[in-house]
């Protein structure tokens, strides 16, 4: 979901980054590698933040596996 929310945010211009530690390189590697001044904030804050690039969610149920399908028809 947080993916998402990076790619239609970044459309115009760059905005936000999604950062893990789980890749071996360290959460702000790039953006400190590009001298990219960032704050940092929680999923949440960020959906808040940026709601305006939104115009809707889409959930799926994992217990109704054709649900993702369907997910992904309405999401487009």
């Amino acid at each position: 979901m947080f993916a998402s929310l990076e790619g239609i945010v970044n459309r115009t211009q760059p905005q936000i980054a999604c950062v893990s530690s789980g890749d071996g390189e360290g959460e702000f590697t790039w953006l400190n590698l590009h001298n990219l001044p960032y704050s940092l904030t929680n999923g949440y804050g960020a959906i808040l933040k940026y709601r305006s690039y939104l115009t809707g969610l889409v959930v799926t149920d994992p217990n109704q596996p054709d649900t993702l399908n369907l997910a992904t028809t309405i999401a487009v």
